[in-house]
This record gives C-alpha cells, sequence and structure tokens, in this order.
C-alpha cells in the first residue's frame, strides 16, 4: 500500500537531479544566497535529456528562460512581503557564473525563439534589452552531463576506512561496475554528444528544400565535429541553415548547398552566413 503523501508524491513525479557533496566548499557556496539559489535553480530547470519541441531542439543541460524568471525564483519572504534581487543584481550573478565557466548564456530573439510557456510578464526585461525581438536567455550548464551521470560517482567515496567492509564492497562494486562496462563496449557504439544530434536534426528541420542527413557515418561525425568547433553558438548555425535552404543556383545543372558541403570546410557555412549567396536565394 502507497503511504506517500499528495506532497510527497508531487515531489516524486518532478524527478530530481545530483548534486555534488563538496558542494559547501565551493566558490558559489560562501557568495550571496542567491548565487546558490540561481545555481540549484538552473540546475533544477535544464533539460535533462535533449528534445524536439515544435520544430526546434533543446539540448540536454540547457535552459530557455527571462530575467523575470530567475528575479520571481529567487525571491524570498520577509514579515509576509516578498523581496526580489534587482535586475543588477541578477545580471551580475549571471555574469560571474559565466567567468567561472560554470554556464554560457547567449540572447535568444524572437525568430529564434523556441515556444517558452512561462506565464510572467517580460516587459522590463524587453524594454532594458532595447529591442522588440529579444524573448530571453538561452543558458547552458557546462559540464552537465559530467555532474548529473551518477555512474561517476560511483566507488568514490571516502568515508569509510580501507579495511572496513563497506569501503571493500565499494571497491568491488566499482571493479564489478567497470568490467561490465568494458563487456558492453565490445558490442555498443558510444553514445553521439548531443551536439552532433541536435545539429544535424536542426538541418533537417530548417532545411525542407535540401536532402535530409538520414545516416551519420564516422567520417560525416568527424566534420560536425570540427565544424562546431569552429562555430560553437548554435543560434548561428540555425541561420547558416535557414539561408542555406533558399539558394539555388542554375546552370547546366541546379546546384543546392548539401548539409556535407556546409560541415566538411567551416569557410563555406562562414560564406553562407555572411550572404556570399544571396544573388541567388530563392523568395521565402
Amino acid at each position: 500500500m502507497d503511504m506517500t503523501t499528495d506532497s510527497e508524491q508531487y515531489n516524486l513525479m518532478r524527478g530530481a537531479f545530483v548534486v555534488s557533496r563538496s558542494i559547501d566548499q565551493s566558490e558559489v557556496w560562501f557568495k550571496d544566497h542567491i548565487y546558490l539559489k540561481g545555481w540549484i535553480w538552473m540546475i533544477g530547470k535544464a533539460n535533462h535529456k535533449t528534445i524536439e519541441k515544435e520544430g526546434f531542439v533543446y539540448m540536454r543541460g540547457e535552459l530557455l528562460t527571462t530575467y523575470e524568471e530567475i528575479r520571481e525564483s529567487l525571491r524570498i519572504y520577509r514579515h509576509n512581503k516578498k523581496i526580489y534581487p534587482t535586475l543588477k543584481q541578477v545580471r551580475v550573478m549571471l555574469d560571474w557564473f559565466v567567468t567561472r565557466k560554470m554556464i554560457e548564456k547567449t540572447a535568444v530573439k524572437k525568430e529564434e525563439a523556441p515556444p517558452f510557456s512561462y506565464s510572467s510578464p517580460t516587459q522590463n526585461a524587453i524594454s532594458e534589452a532595447g529591442n522588440k525581438a529579444y524573448i530571453g536567455l538561452r543558458i547552458r550548464i557546462i559540464n552537465y552531463d559530467t555532474y548529473q551521470n551518477l555512474g561517476n560517482y560511483e566507488g568514490r567515496h571516502k568515508g569509510e576506512g580501507k579495511g572496513s567492509k563497506k569501503a571493500e564492497q565499494g571497491r568491488y562494486n566499482n571493479k564489478e561496475t567497470t568490467r561490465k562496462k568494458k563487456e558492453r563496449k565490445k558490442y555498443q557504439k558510444p553514445p553521439l554528444p548531443d551536439y552532433i544530434l541536435c545539429l544535424v536534426r536542426k538541418f533537417n528541420l530548417l532545411c525542407p528544400n535540401l536532402p535530409k542527413v538520414k545516416e551519420l557515418t564516422e567520417s560525416r561525425i568527424a566534420n560536425i565535429a570540427r565544424a562546431r568547433n569552429e562555430f560553437f553558438d548554435v543560434q548561428w548555425w540555425e541561420r547558416v541553415f535557414k539561408k542555406a535552404n533558399r539558394i539555388r543556383i542554375e546552370g547546366d545543372t541546379v546546384w543546392t548547398p548539401r548539409f556535407d558541403w556546409l560541415t566538411e570546410d567551416p569557410t563555406n557555412a562562414a560564406r553562407d552566413a555572411e550572404g556570399a549567396y544571396e544573388n541567388n536565394e530563392i523568395p521565402e
């Protein structure tokens, strides 16, 4: 018989995420309270897996938010009164996380924005950005995969003495886990990085006029990785794919840019982004 309360059931349905035990030794622990609250909130809001929704791809470890939503989440109650951090405090906090290489943040514009369901008003953030196309912030938690993978913590507990049964059991379990992982690797290919799947899905979604990518060979994966190292910003690639979808050069034969043409040599993608082929674009 399930004896959990409604509150417990609600919390369990919301899922969970991992926080390292060493967080009380980290820099964020000794900052103002909004830094720790903000960090925990971003980890909890980030996507735990890459998903596709209404034509847009959300990568694992990313979230779409606004300054107003962050301010709302960091509020405190004092004498039954809500107290919010200022917009400047939120900006300074996010910039601090960026300088510590804990997150990356980029502004999201209307034509590039994924669907966003948060209902709080964002007029203040929009007006302060000075751009009516501004929607919010895309935040990526750096090293999200490393710290959210429970397997990375296995066999690393130091609370037991070397000769204790728990310590011996921990070492045995760790060896057993390592052995099983090696056996699985013999028969399974390693999973593809999220960014590779993300770029392929974006190309297929944003380029209906071009042949879709159906197979990911080793050479194609290597080309995508090199191209992504040259141009990291996902939004930049979205613009490249949208422009490529309209390019059509007619002669003895009809030429259109393919996915491989854009990724084998990142210079091609850069020329596309710079408008080198605008005279050959078909109307939208």
